[in-house]
């Protein structure tokens, strides 16, 4: 079992890379642990809190945690299965039709979110799709 070293915020971070047995929740990065990766609100519920896939593995992508991040549930029912760019045009869909400011204001942080995790896709993908041996 090989441990990997981490710099998250001034805090350091071990993860223990090998051990499958570790819940996904413990393999995400600890300043990514308790806020949404798309509204980036505080999840202190635990069972509000999901792993969200940014490849979906209906799509292709694999469970490996460079393709996981803590998601809320409201935003993971939002997207779905849908990908990073088909959430990213619903998201401008909705900021367009709305008249509250404060979901406007939301809707807002949630596009910047999407799309910084749809960089984030295009130039690691190939740490995020399953193998072509594991597609049965």
């Amino acid at each position: 079992m090989t441990a990997s070293l981490g710099a998250c915020k001034g805090l350091l971070l071990i993860i223990q890379s090998d051990d499958m047995n570790i819940p996904d929740y413990n393999l995400l990065p600890i300043s990514q642990k308790d806020f949404c990766c798309y509204c980036g609100k505080l999840i202190d519920i635990p069972k509000e809190r999901t792993v969200e896939h940014l490849i979906p593995v209906s799509r292709g992508g694999n469970n490996h945690h460079y393709n996981k991040r803590t998601c809320c549930k409201k935003c993971n029912s939002l997207r779905g299965n849908h990908s990073l760019l088909v959430f990213i045009e619903i998201l401008k869909t909705l900021y367009a039709v709305s008249m509250n400011p404060v979901e406007k204001y939301e809707l807002e942080i949630m596009i910047m979110n999407a799309e910084y995790w749809q960089d984030y896709v295009n130039t690691a993908e190939d740490k995020l799709l399953r193998s072509k041996v594991n597609h049965k």
